[in-house]
């Protein structure tokens, strides 16, 4: 039988060691911020405008300033001549990670897209085919003749609707999705002239694609405080799983219908992943091309988002 006494002994001897080693620990050498909160850390501070808010905090703490989001450590840095500093040879491979976010998790195949994999063997490759085949001065003029052919039909149908009020806003939203969906599978989603064939297909896809950039948009606090996911405090984990189960069946049949037609198409993404899954197959995997597909549809949403931000051009 254990003695109680040499038990609160020896807890009350390894507590009190653990309390000197972390009191005399050596502090890191870390930026200056704001004091935090308990749990939340800096998240009181997240106000609109954003970018406004950590400029006047730069000028009282310097160009580099630390932040807690809940679990989440953040370097803000607001010099550009420092930023370009972090990108040298030198840095870079220190900063190529990105925070392993639940979120961030169901968006990019388990961390398997290009933006998402952590540094290493993946990511490397990721990059390599990226550069060498998908974001290249050839792949670029492979796809010349799509766009050619969008903005004619584009111009096409504004000149058949020219005795009405036309939103060019909304003109050049279809644009830039029929470029990039023609580009990615050789399919166009909006217009009079799509070439789906089944309008419930089209509906599905726009109110699929819809949802998906608006719960990109929406904050996750189990990302920065990942004990709430215990809970599913929110419910936008849950909506994240449920909307990425039907991208996930869609872009399998997107893949399915490419290997059927059997062809490689001049300018189509899926065609050439197809293409070199043919040759090593253990590399580029449906689970691989299906992570392209939806950083390419991510990059459409960026756009996007210029076109609004620069609607006084429009």
């Amino acid at each position: 039988m254990v003695d109680t006494n040499l038990l609160i002994f020896v807890l009350l001897s390894t507590l009190t060691l653990v309390l000197i080693i972390f009191k005399t620990r050596t502090k890191p050498n870390l930026p200056p911020g704001p004091l935090s909160l308990p749990v939340l850390g800096h998240l009181h501070l997240l106000k609109q405008p954003f970018h406004e808010t950590l400029l006047n905090l730069s000028h009282k703490y310097g160009p580099i300033m630390l932040f807690r989001f809940g679990v989440r450590t953040a370097v803000i840095i607001t010099s550009p001549s420092l930023v370009e500093e972090c990108f040298t040879k030198t840095n870079d491979i220190v900063l190529a990670n990105r925070p392993l976010t639940p979120s961030l998790k169901h968006f990019s195949y388990n961390y398997k897209t290009m933006g998402a994999a952590p540094y290493g063997e993946l990511w490397r490759t990721l990059r390599r085919v990226a550069a060498s085949e998908l974001l290249s001065t050839a792949r670029l003029d492979s796809t010349t003749h799509l766009r050619e052919h969008e903005v004619k039909l584009m111009c096409r149908q504004i000149i058949n609707q020219s005795s009405q009020q036309v939103n060019l806003k909304s003109w050049f939203k279809e644009l830039l999705f029929n470029i990039t969906t023609m580009a990615i599978m050789g399919k166009r989603y909006y217009g009079d002239y799509t070439n789906v064939g089944d309008l419930k297909q089209v509906l599905a896809f726009k109110d699929m694609i819809e949802e998906m950039f608006k719960l990109i948009h929406t904050p996750n606090v189990v990302d920065l405080l990942p004990v709430l996911g215990w809970f599913d405090f929110g419910g936008v984990e849950k909506k994240v799983i449920g909307l990425m189960d039907r991208v996930d069946k869609f872009l399998q049949e997107v893949i399915e219908e490419r290997r059927r037609i059997g062809r490689c198409e001049s300018g189509i993404m899926v065609d050439k992943l197809l293409a070199l899954q043919q040759q090593e197959p253990e590399l580029y995997t449906d689970e691989i091309i299906k992570g392209f597909i939806l950083v390419k549809l991510y990059f459409f949403h960026f756009y996007h988002i210029l076109v609004n931000e620069f609607h006084f051009f429009l």
